[in-house]
């Protein structure tokens, strides 16, 4: 994946994440975003589990 997909995919996600914030009126909790990712057996959720070092998590 280049650098410009990248970008573009990682925007689409945040897109979707501070719509779906604004839609709910509720703030981002990063642990509710994990631990739906490790619900649905994300792929994402694999690479954070095998690398949790590599990943800062902001508690709120």
């Amino acid at each position: 994946m280049g650098h410009h997909q990248a970008v573009r995919a990682l925007a689409f996600k945040w897109i979707r994440i501070l719509y779906r914030c604004w839609n709910e009126r509720k703030p981002y909790d990063e642990l509710h975003y994990l631990s739906m990712l490790k619900k649905r057996g994300s792929s994402l959720w694999k690479i954070i589990a095998e690398h949790p070092e590599g990943f800062k998590f902001i508690n709120p």
